[in-house]
């Protein structure tokens, strides 16, 4: 996820769509919770509206119906998960991590909720599930915030779950998402070293783990579109991963995140004028928003290519420069 999440009413719903959208996944999306095994259709509906909310920066409205049910089903792990991957998203979109502790305490109380369901069915795929993207977002985090070793690690524990869950439920195809990409990036990083006994190469089994989720998941498709863009790109297939990064530009014409792929993956593929304009746009996005963004606005106009329009790009670049220099004085 790249560049990714911050205010929560960033930007319009319309006026009212905001507090309709949050009425309609409490009334429609009523979910009951069984005290294990296979999360209901209702419970899988509703993760996937409010992911939606999220990637449109809409966090309010996605997080409702999580916060009633973390009250109403305190044994449930998804209302925590959801709370935390919508936190997640708004500190990366932002680039401020000054919540991390709230996001922490939520991670923690996911896995807290995952045990003890756990001590009632020790093979509990779904309870697994949970606590397996879990530690994908915490390993996600101390990634950005540069905790390499710590993210490794959870990555690595985050895995082991998502592969028991799949073990436990084999409905629970989506794990197929954390499990590929961990296994595609690990064999990308490590592809220097193939020549050793113990490094394999898992790339082609990472990317079709991916590939499934993003065709046929109900939950997570659009986030393993977005994944695959970036491995397909990795790989240098630019026109395949082009062509799914505009699908997700279109589906989620407000998402900041999938705009950011977007124009990483037409400057990928050569196509310069339109990568330019591509970060323009997103940058301006970021200088409207009600508390601004100057370091991600600073970047989308760093990374757009300055062909023909050099000393305007410059100036812009110099202006935003010397206001965020400014805002970090004070």
């Amino acid at each position: 996820m790249n560049g990714n999440s911050t205010d929560v009413a960033a930007l319009p719903f319309r006026r009212h769509g905001f507090l309709l959208t949050a009425l309609l996944l409490g009334v429609l999306f009523k979910p009951s919770f069984p005290a294990a095994g296979s999360p209901p259709d209702s419970l899988l509906r509703q993760l996937r509206s409010s992911i939606d909310l999220v990637l449109n920066h809409r966090y309010r409205a996605a997080e409702a119906p999580f916060r009633r049910m973390i009250v109403e089903h305190p044994d449930e792990p998804a209302g925590y998960l959801l709370l935390a991957y919508s936190l997640q998203g708004q500190m990366v979109d932002a680039e401020d991590y000054s919540r991390m502790p709230e996001f922490e305490a939520l991670i923690r109380e996911c896995l807290g909720a995952v045990q003890r369901r756990k001590t009632r069915r020790p093979r509990d795929g779904w309870a697994d599930f949970c606590a397996g993207y879990a530690q994908l977002y915490r390993a996600f985090i101390s990634y950005k915030t540069g905790h390499r070793w710590s993210s490794f690690r959870s990555a690595g524990k985050g895995v082991k779950l998502l592969r028991r869950a799949l073990k436990s439920d084999s409905a629970l195809t989506e794990a197929g998402l954390g499990i590929g990409s961990f296994l595609y990036w690990k064999s990308a990083k490590l592809k220097m070293f193939k020549w050793l006994p113990f490094v394999h190469d898992n790339r082609r089994e990472g990317i079709e783990l991916v590939r499934k989720t993003a065709e046929n998941g109900r939950v997570f498709g659009a986030l393993a579109r977005d994944e695959l863009v970036r491995i397909l790109d990795n790989e240098k297939r630019y026109a395949a991963a082009l062509k799914l990064a505009r699908a997700n530009a279109r589906d989620y014409p407000e998402s900041r995140f999938f705009r950011w792929t977007l124009a990483n993956a037409l400057l990928k593929a050569g196509l310069q004028e339109e990568a330019s304009q591509a970060y323009q746009k997103l940058a301006k996005q970021y200088r409207e928003l009600p508390r601004g963004n100057r370091l991600n606005e600073l970047n989308c106009l760093l990374r757009a290519p300055l062909r023909g329009k050099a000393k305007p790009m410059i100036k812009e670049l110099m202006k935003v420069s010397n206001q965020a220099g400014k805002n970090l004085a004070n």
